[in-house]
């Protein structure tokens, strides 16, 4: 028998897709579900529907509770959707613009998030095949819009619709990047060989934004952005923030590092190594992760509840059922894919094509509107040019942050940092790190 899932209302759109809000009822059983589908214009891709059946492929195979999940895939006359977890939270980047109102997220709270995405990517860089196949499985996009902050307590790494699945084939075009500009690892840049720890790169970036409030690596112009990533040495985020401790500011050191072979191993030792540092900064004062995202988003968790209750109380509900079909069979129009989970694409942009060179003096590259991918032959690794999808930075100023309602424990002083830590840092001194606050995102 056909599982049917009822549309409630759209959670989020961008210029990719949308999520959509839906209810499985059978008898007495009730449970929510995310939606996904691609806009019709986007949907015409054939790569675009390639991405899909990998997303639906890999999302599927994973199970841990740090990761949200593929659960169900299906058709019907609108063409093929993904049914995934429905996830009661906010992206990490909306906690964030939240919480830095009230001055620098605590320690603890960082630690706690990163150590949970570390867990996620490391199932991720696990996973196997029904047959014991190692899949060798690298995100390529990890970044707050795709960090899942629940009010159960748990975060979650989502969108693995880019993932590539290493010796297995390209999933995408041949020398085309995508990705969010700012995250992306210097190898991804120059067209090289991938492995997890591109995603350890990216996770360092995302500690970093965490703990300094500002973004690591944006401006205008994305050349000079890649330029940054290739070129600048790792910042020190104890120019931030004096009560970081310095076991975690060589963590990030290494995480930043531009070649692989400097960065930690796997995602489960970067895990093991934050919630060592996490004992280090342990404070009882603080409410837990859970406490304190649900009272930061009280107001819109009450309005998401009337919502649903709302919605689920329509008399015509009943009609708005989504049939599932074979995904095999062909479509009647068109196919539709969307957003990851409920509120992951609240932050969404529209993804643009530019041309991206690491030469010293690039010019500007003006915004057009977002075109087809161009197929192009990857360059010689010194020569990181080619296309890349990356959402556009708009022009912000940082806002004046209201008086703090954290405690933040201060350590009074310093110890010396490593002699790796002085070589990571080798290289012209940079005045300031980062450009524009969390309202970039």
């Amino acid at each position: 028998m056909a599982l049917a899932y009822r549309p409630l209302f759209e959670l989020a759109s961008g210029g990719m897709g949308t999520v959509t809000l839906a209810l499985r009822r059978e008898s007495t059983f009730e449970r929510l579900y995310a939606v996904k589908r691609l806009r019709p214009h986007v949907a015409e891709d054939p790569e675009m529907r390639e991405m899909f059946l990998a997303e639906a492929k890999v999302a599927g195979l994973i199970r841990h509770p740090n990761v949200v999940s593929v659960l169900d895939v299906g058709a019907d006359t609108q063409g093929p959707f993904l049914v995934m977890e429905w996830v009661d939270g906010i992206s990490l980047a909306t906690f964030l613009r939240a919480a830095l109102r009230h001055g620098p997220v605590p320690v603890p709270y960082c630690l706690e998030i990163a150590a949970q995405v570390a867990r996620g990517l490391d199932a991720a860089h696990e996973l196997e095949t029904h047959t014991g196949e190692s899949l060798r499985l690298v995100h390529r996009d990890v970044s707050p819009q795709n960090v899942l902050v629940g009010f159960d307590g748990l975060v979650r790494v989502t969108d693995f619709g880019i993932s590539k699945v290493l010796g297995a084939g390209r999933t995408t075009g041949q020398g085309i990047l995508k990705g969010k500009m700012g995250y992306l690892s210097p190898e991804q840049l120059r067209f090289q060989s991938l492995d997890r720890r591109s995603d350890l790169f990216s996770l360092g970036v995302v500690i970093f934004e965490m703990l300094s409030g500002k973004r690591l690596y944006s401006g205008k112009a994305p050349e000079s952005v890649a330029g940054r990533i290739l070129r600048d040495p790792p910042p020190s985020i104890g120019e931030h923030r004096r009560d970081v401790p310095p076991s975690l500011e060589e963590l990030l050191f290494e995480l930043l590092a531009k070649q692989p072979e400097d960065r930690p191993a796997t995602a489960a030792d970067v895990g093991a190594r934050l919630d060592a540092i996490a004992m280090e900064c342990f404070d009882d004062e603080l409410t837990t992760l859970k406490d304190f995202s649900r009272d930061l988003f009280q107001e819109q968790r009450e309005a998401m509840r009337k919502s649903i209750a709302s919605s689920m109380q329509s008399p015509g509900l009943n009609d708005e059922a989504t049939e599932p079909v074979p995904v095999g069979s062909p479509p009647r129009r068109r196919w539709l894919l969307g957003g990851a989970a409920a509120v992951v694409l609240l932050a969404a942009a529209i993804g643009v094509a530019v041309v991206v060179s690491s030469k010293e003096s690039p010019p500007d590259v003006p915004e057009v509107a977002p075109a087809p991918e161009v197929a192009t032959s990857p360059p010689a690794p010194a020569e990181p040019v080619g296309v890349m999808e990356v959402e556009p930075e708009p022009e912000v100023t940082d806002p004046e942050p209201a008086p703090s309602k954290m405690r933040v424990r201060r350590r009074r002083g310093r110890s010396r940092m490593s002699s790796r830590m002085t070589a990571q840092m080798a290289g012209p001194r940079i005045p300031e790190v980062g450009e524009g606050g969390w309202n970039a995102i």
